[in-house]
């Protein structure tokens, strides 16, 4: 299957671990740290145009279709941040410069709504639809995944058409 960059894609994710029990994975994958990694190789595994930016120039978690290239994150139950992940966390300090030049590298961003989980819910937004703000809530977040496919902006033809 090939990602549309204008749909909203909502996924169930198999979970099962051993003898943890669904629920308590269920609980895991509602942590955007623990989900990442499993939701980026969904991904990869679910859409064959996406592949892997290996461009060290870009953040680690970044997500190719061509020569386009967005970051992906998770939005939890308080939100998300979009400063580079070596910025969050306690005891991390936010560098505005760095910030503001990682977003300059990148064409949009992989919203993943991780709060339902295992169901999961996504959208490619455009990098210009979202504000320059490094943290959203999760209500701020969410719209913008709500609003992507209809945000009134025409993506270029050659991300809709592939």
């Amino acid at each position: 299957m090939r990602f549309k960059l204008d749909t909203i894609y909502t996924d169930e994710l198999p979970v099962a671990f051993g003898c943890v029990s669904q629920k308590r994975l269920a609980q895991t994958l509602r942590d955007g740290r623990a989900a990442a990694f499993l939701v980026f190789e969904h991904l990869l595994g679910r859409f064959s145009d996406l592949k892997r930016n290996r461009d060290p120039d870009y953040p680690r978690d970044c997500i190719a279709k061509g020569d386009y290239v967005f970051q992906v994150r998770m939005v939890t139950a308080n939100g998300t941040a979009l400063n580079p992940h070596k910025q969050n966390g306690t005891r991390r300090k936010f560098d505005k410069l760095e910030y503001q030049n990682a977003r300059q590298l990148l064409d949009g961003f992989l919203l993943v709504d991780v709060t339902a989980a295992p169901r999961i819910t996504y959208a490619f937004v455009p990098e210009n639809d979202v504000p320059r703000d490094a943290k959203y809530s999760y209500a701020d977040a969410r719209g913008l995944i709500n609003s992507a496919p209809w945000n009134g902006k025409r993506l270029p033809d050659e991300l809709t058409d592939c």
